[in-house]
């Protein structure tokens, strides 16, 4: 036998259900099939417990899933048909499911049982790489309820996998969603997997038992949660707690080979950038992600690096549109994403990153900017384009316009002839233009407004200054000043007249008598 046959056999023997013998003499390989056979000659083959087992994993993933209050998120690696992610979806149909499959025609298998099935809260991915793609979620502000883990993707990771990539696979794992549930063989098959195919490294602990009731051997007791805690690496400090589940039913006079391993965060730190794999956008903003939990309550929240603003996660049923894109979201979902997109009304920062997928649809989540549409403002969008520019004509030809100044987008015409000393920054896109007078305007037009009125104000301090140095501006009179504000004046043979200065006009009553004496208004 083959090095890569004793291998791939291991893994079948892992996946066998148990019996209370598993003497090898009862364990036939054929076919490349693991299959047992007892001594009456009764064959289970393991196509037939498989469909057993997935119903049992369905069931006992229900189980835990009914204990949460509202729509959450789950996703699923190495999803093949949608064995799993299908019925909990079918059963959840207002949280939000990803599944993500490495083999294309498995994916596309999926998907045509998601469309028979109506259940469009399911989306599927195709992907190259786990590792890579935990790589980039655990450095994204994605944030899982929920994920699973497959037997097949275990088994796979064991056999693929150096002990370094699989530390690390199950550190990152562990600190992008607040509960992963891992199917692994359970301590008494890798007990027996030992003893049968590894007889020397098990016989100072065992004389050689084969029945299940004889195992776990002492170094196999609690595997499945010592595997966890031995393993997980990554660059983040994360608290977590681990249970053991069992399935909720076995397959007759036997029980299944693998458990769950229920891993929960406690108190999760970790820094984030602005969206999944923003290395492909250059956007350099950070965060920091805490998670905190006990057995009935969380909290997860970013902290903006630059302020300490804190952005709170009011619920775990989204994944952003960013990262579904970049984890191979199918072209036919795709498609259907766009449709769902063009009709959402019109926000202010409607970037692939502020889109997020919950419970089948699309919605806008910027927690800045989520309170505002702009569908009555936009069809005028060309209108006032037209008008800024046409307003900078007119100002440049009075001589007034001087190079733009700057704003977070560099957009023309919003800051155009207003280029100071003063550059911001001016992050508040209300008023995204810094302003010579060491403020942020809307536009550059307002600006130039509060500008102008303060060489106004200025002017009218020099004039009532004795001390005027020359070559400050000259006003002609003071009461011109007032003049701007009322709009009303008096004059006379010598021109205008102070509003303020009495001004002596005679009585006018009848031509037949003659002028009294001037009467002041």
């Amino acid at each position: 036998m083959t090095p890569d046959d004793r291998k791939e056999m291991l893994s079948a023997y892992l996946a066998l259900p148990v019996y209370e013998d598993m003497c090898p003499v009862h364990i036939l390989w054929s076919s490349g099939i693991l299959f047992y056979s007892s001594a009456m000659g009764d064959k289970h083959r393991l196509a037939v417990i498989n469909h057993l087992s997935e119903d049992a994993v369905v069931e006992t993933l229900k189980g835990q899933l009914k204990k949460e209050k509202g729509p959450f998120s789950f996703l699923e690696l190495e999803s093949r048909r949608g064995e799993i992610s299908l019925p909990l979806a079918q059963a959840f149909p207002e949280s939000s499911f990803i599944s993500l499959e490495s083999d294309k025609k498995l994916a596309y298998n999926h998907f045509e049982n998601v469309t028979a099935s109506k259940a469009f809260n399911n989306v599927i991915g195709v992907i190259s790489s786990t590792n890579f793609l935990l790589a980039k979620l655990v450095e994204s502000p994605d944030f899982l309820r929920y994920q699973f883990v497959g037997i097949y993707k275990f088994l796979d990771m064991v056999k693929t996998m150096t002990r370094k990539e699989f530390n690390e696979m199950l550190g990152a794992l562990f600190a992008t969603g607040l509960t992963t549930f891992i199917q692994l063989p359970s301590s008494e098959i890798f007990s027996l997997a030992a003893t049968t195919f590894f007889p020397l490294l098990t016989e100072p602990f065992s004389d050689k038992s084969y029945l299940k009731s004889d195992h776990p051997l002492p170094p196999f007791k609690n595997f499945e949660v010592r595997l966890a805690a031995e393993s997980a690496s990554a660059e983040v400090k994360n608290n977590v707690s681990a249970s053991v589940l069992r399935p909720s039913y076995g397959p007759p006079d036997t029980d299944h080979s693998w458990r769950f391993l229920r891993i929960d965060v406690r108190n999760l730190t970790v820094k984030v950038n602005h969206h999944f794999d923003y290395r492909l956008d250059g956007h350099s903003r950070k965060y920091v992600q805490r998670c905190v939990s006990n057995e009935t309550h969380w909290e997860v929240y970013l902290v903006r690096e630059f302020d300490g603003y804190k952005i709170p996660y009011e619920s775990l049923y989204a994944v952003s549109l960013i990262a579904l894109l970049r984890m191979g979201l199918l072209s036919e979902i795709k498609d259907s994403f766009y449709d769902m997109f063009i009709r959402l009304p019109l926000y202010e920062d409607m970037a692939p990153w502020n889109i997020v997928f919950q419970g089948g649809k699309l919605a806008y989540i910027d927690y800045d900017t989520k309170d505002r549409t702009f569908n009555k403002m936009v069809p005028a969008a060309y209108q006032v384009m037209a008008m800024l520019m046409n307003y900078q004509r007119t100002v440049t030809d009075f001589g007034h316009c001087g190079g733009p100044a700057k704003n977070e987008y560099n957009f023309q015409f919003i800051s155009s002839c207003v280029e100071s000393e003063f550059n911001g920054p001016c992050k508040d896109s209300k008023k995204p233009v810094p302003c010579g007078d060491h403020t942020c305007r809307s536009t550059y037009v307002e600006c130039l407004q509060a500008l102008n009125e303060l060489e106004y104000e200025r002017s009218l301090r020099l004039l009532k200054s004795k001390d005027r140095k020359k070559g400050d501006p000259l006003i002609l009179s003071s009461s011109l000043a007032e003049l701007n504000e009322k709009r009303s004046w008096a004059y006379g043979l010598g021109g205008f007249v102070s509003a303020k200065k009495k001004i002596q006009v005679p009585e006018y009553v009848d031509p037949a008598v003659s002028w009294r004496k001037p009467v002041t208004i």
